[in-house]
């Protein structure tokens, strides 16, 4: 055998190795995961697959807003395009647009409901803010939007948003790095990894 069919050997053996070492990995589901995170509010996806690179862009389908650990200032809007500053989400303010809630899971997410607290849903074509209040103010706001379903509804308004306080603009779900940096400002911590579904 002349040394070139043994490198031509040599070199598919070493590409056969490292596809079976690989294939377990990407057959099971592991993906990159970008996590983003200021006080009170975190976002988490999901993109790609690991051993490739990590994409550029992540899309962030869900935002969890903890009320009580004071986030920084920004806007909701509701299905009418209106947005509500973060400090006047109270049950009479959002009375309108919220409809009880009794489920116990939020967003695929297990999370009992306090004593003392009401749930309350806000409905869109594209996806839906969970509430919790306690004593007629909101404690926790959970911000989800049905992927496909964003690009459709966009446009009509169909998709719930998030904007920087000042701002007559919002940002529809899904979001991106750069617009969660413009709506709460720099996150306080970025972690990325990946990770077997």
């Amino acid at each position: 055998m002349g040394n070139s069919n043994r490198r031509a050997v040599s070199i598919v053996s070493v590409v056969i190795a490292v596809i079976v070492i690989l294939l377990p990995f990407a057959l099971t589901g592991c993906v990159w995961v970008r996590e983003l995170d200021w006080p009170g509010v975190h976002v988490r996806a999901e993109a790609g697959l690991w051993p490739f690179p990590p994409p550029r862009l992540f899309r962030f389908h869900q935002v969890r807003i903890d009320m009580t650990r004071q986030p920084p200032p920004f806007a909701l809007r509701m299905p009418d395009g209106k947005l509500i500053p973060s400090d006047q989400l109270t049950e009479q303010a959002l009375a309108a647009y919220a409809v009880d809630y009794d489920h116990l899971a939020v967003h695929g997410v297990e999370r009992p409901l306090p004593a003392a607290a009401t749930r309350k849903r806000i409905a869109f074509l594209a996806g839906d803010v969970i509430l919790d209040f306690v004593d007629g103010r909101a404690t926790c706001v959970d911000i989800a939007a049905w992927g496909a379903l964003r690009r459709v509804a966009a446009g009509d308004g169909g998709a719930p948003g998030l904007a920087p306080l000042k701002s007559e603009r919002p940002f529809h779900l899904p979001l991106n790095d750069r617009e969660l940096t413009e709506i709460f400002g720099k996150p306080t911590r970025v972690h990325q990894y990946a990770f077997f579904t």
